[in-house]
């Protein structure tokens, strides 16, 4: 399960950059930044070592995380390199063997990669591994497995060492070459994902005016706003439950009731769901049910928080139960078309939450719900922007008088005529 649910995680942040182009979205193209004074959405902007949004300044120190909306066009490369302990970076691959790969970034440029990190190298951005697969296999198109070391690659073929012998395998017929089994833990670290689908992690900080991020092989990177989608820092304030693994992950079949595999589908944090109004979104597959164990640090008088919408293609009514400690707390309707339902209720001291989706009435599919910055924490209020600086004018000057008559340069005075009588 734990890998399964970790895997998932680093596969499905690109596969909304094709769905949402589906969904009709509601929310309006907007950035939008946490601090632990509460939530704000405006324009953000870095000068120095702190951030604005919309004119209002903010410590660096006291941001949770933040959404930015993308700033220009994208160009994603062509695969995905997705390593053992939860990074993605997009890539062009140039050549791999058993122990290492040669790619190309337009964010970290050409870098060798030890393959022993790598948990596997895909050519399609939404490829999802099934489970318990193991490494050493090639996922060809059309749900085809060869089981193989890699020998070489080229930039129209990878050779496999199979047990019909060495096969030369055209790229474009490929899906995915699995290295290794993924850690099941994430780093205790900031995450940042970057507009081309790319996600670290390392320590980041605003530096004149850069998003700057202490990554521990890549070392010092420095970038400008329009490269990133998401920060989500580490901090004890908030859990994020896209961060936990699950206790629980169970799909549930229509007939007959019985499992049918994870009810997580999958994690986006790409930013392009509703326009980006969330750091990212867990999809719960309905019907289904997740449960999470909160970590001690969660302490007492928490809520738990969430933005529910259908996800992309869904046309099934679904209905939503959270519940603390087997206790219902709050429940809702989820329905293609309308807005997004904003979820807040009262954790309390409880140390275990359950998700619940099913549906309403027809049993229609796909059918699953995204839930956008799920997390456990306090209550943020939401900030307003400040009011517009209204420019101060001076009065136009008065008519100085003296008696009847205008004043004129240097003091001489003008008799004004006299109106006819």
């Amino acid at each position: 399960m734990l890998d399964r649910t970790r895997r998932e995680i680093v596969t499905a942040m690109l596969a909304a950059f094709v769905a949402a182009s589906l969904f009709c979205v509601f929310a309006s193209a907007e950035d939008s930044v946490t601090t632990r004074f509460g939530v704000m959405h405006g324009e953000v902007s870095l000068s120095g070592n702190s951030l604005s949004v919309s004119g209002k300044k903010f410590l660096w120190k006291d941001v949770i995380f933040m959404s930015l909306a993308e700033r220009g066009s994208r160009f994603p490369e062509p695969n995905y390199v997705r390593f053992r302990n939860g990074e993605v970076w997009a890539v062009t691959a140039l050549s791999a063997e058993k122990r290492k790969m040669q790619v190309r970034s337009s964010l970290f440029g050409e870098r060798r990669i030890y393959t022993r990190l790598v948990s596997s190298l895909d050519f399609v951005p939404d490829f999802n591994l099934p489970a318990g697969s193991g490494g050493g296999v090639l996922f060809r198109k059309g749900g085809n497995r060869l089981a193989g070391e890699i020998l070489w690659m080229s930039d129209s073929a990878i050779g496999i060492e199979s047990p019909l012998g060495a096969l030369s395998i055209n790229r474009e017929e490929c899906e995915s070459y699995v290295f290794n089994e993924p850690y099941d833990k994430v780093k205790e670290e900031d995450e940042v994902v970057f507009a081309d689908g790319s996600r670290i992690f390392g320590e980041v900080s605003i530096v004149d005016g850069r998003i700057r991020i202490e990554h521990s092989s890549l070392k010092e990177l420095n970038f400008n706003l329009p490269a990133v989608r998401a920060v989500v820092k580490r901090t004890d304030k908030v859990v994020y439950l896209s961060r936990l693994t699950p206790k629980s992950d169970k799909a549930q079949s229509v007939i007959g009731g019985a499992d049918s595999g994870r009810a997580v589908l999958g994690i986006d944090r790409s930013g392009k769901f509703m326009n980006g109004v969330c750091a990212d979104w867990i999809n719960i597959a309905c019907p289904g049910e997740v449960a999470y164990e909160l970590p001690e640090k969660a302490g007492g008088n928490m809520i738990i928080s969430s933005t529910l919408a259908a996800a992309s293609g869904v046309e099934a009514k679904m209905h939503v139960i959270v519940a603390v400690d087997g206790k219902t707390v709050w429940n809702g309707d989820v329905a293609p078309g309308q807005k997004p339902i904003e979820m807040k209720a009262k954790v309390g001291g409880g140390k275990n939450i359950s998700i619940e989706v099913r549906h309403k009435d027809k049993l229609l599919f796909p059918a699953s719900v995204m839930f956008g910055d799920l997390f456990v924490g306090p209550e943020f209020e939401k900030i307003k922007p400040p009011a517009p600086k209204v420019e101060k004018k001076d009065p136009a000057p008065a008519e100085a008088k003296a008696g009847g008559a205008d004043v004129k340069a240097g003091g001489e005075t003008e008799k004004k005529p006299e109106p006819p009588k």
